[in-house]
């Protein structure tokens, strides 16, 4: 369920599975969601066990993300601001990008349980 709702974020987003990123941040998701939502390091555990499932370079991950995080920024800052909950100044890092989705992810899903 939570990463349906990664996907349609994603989606609204207009980031699509075209996208080398989009795997890459929808693993990321899942690797943190298994982690109960808590933020992982994003260079020591994230960016490596990407890039092995992906067969790439933890620095591909590293870009391939960053680009997905500036594509969602440029497409939609209203929506991204809006499932983060906060005014962002700026683009979010790719940290703080996975971590918004995920909570946006928890989140949802609380709601939807409350109902």
């Amino acid at each position: 369920m939570y990463l349906k709702i990664v996907e349609m974020d994603l989606r609204r987003m207009r980031i699509g599975r075209q996208y080398k990123g989009h795997r890459c941040v929808m693993i990321a998701a899942e690797l943190c969601l298994e982690n109960g939502g808590d933020p992982l390091r994003i260079t020591k555990d994230l960016y490596p066990e990407i890039a092995e499932r992906m067969q790439l370079n933890p620095q591909t991950v590293e870009q391939d993300i960053a680009y997905v995080a500036w594509k969602c920024w440029e497409n939609d800052r209203a929506y991204l601001m809006q499932i983060a909950g906060y005014e962002l100044a700026r683009q979010p890092s790719n940290q703080e990008f996975i971590d918004i989705l995920v909570n946006h992810a928890l989140r949802a899903d609380e709601a939807c349980a409350g109902v």
